[in-house]
């Protein structure tokens, strides 16, 4: 499978390669290729995908972006051969974290409730409370 990748900006030369996955499914190579560019600092990424094929669009002012993009390729984010397969198989065949138990796969309890995490706004009230109370 390709994904297309196109750099936007005006500060690198070259523009645009194909980085080409083992995968068969686009979601489980632009999961990776999108954690890669997350993990590097790209901050405006776009996505365009079909089931088989994919474009990201993204502006990144690194000049050496097209040899990381290479890297990409072989980077072990979070990716599985087959996004179908349920996460205890996974875990069993030694592909998940057992210590991590915030994520479905390789969760040692997947009955265990997670606590929701607080939303932006939610944070922006306890701060604005915290900011009222050191002001009084």
């Amino acid at each position: 499978m390709v994904v297309c990748v196109l750099n936007v900006s005006d500060e690198v030369d070259t523009s645009q390669m194909e980085v080409d996955h083992d995968e068969q499914y686009t979601g489980v190579a632009l999961a990776r290729l999108l954690s890669y560019f997350a993990d590097q600092g790209v901050q405006f990424i776009s996505v365009s995908a079909t089931e088989s094929d994919a474009v990201i669009t993204i502006c990144w002012d690194n000049m050496e972006w097209y040899s990381m993009c290479e890297e990409a390729k072989e980077y072990e984010g979070r990716g599985m051969n087959n996004p179908k397969q349920i996460a205890e198989k996974i875990a069993s065949a030694g592909g998940g974290d057992d210590s991590s138990e915030g994520e479905l796969r390789g969760r040692k309890n997947p009955n265990k409730k997670v606590e929701p995490v607080e939303t932006v706004h939610e944070q922006e009230k306890v701060i604005t409370k915290e900011v009222e109370s050191n002001e009084d």
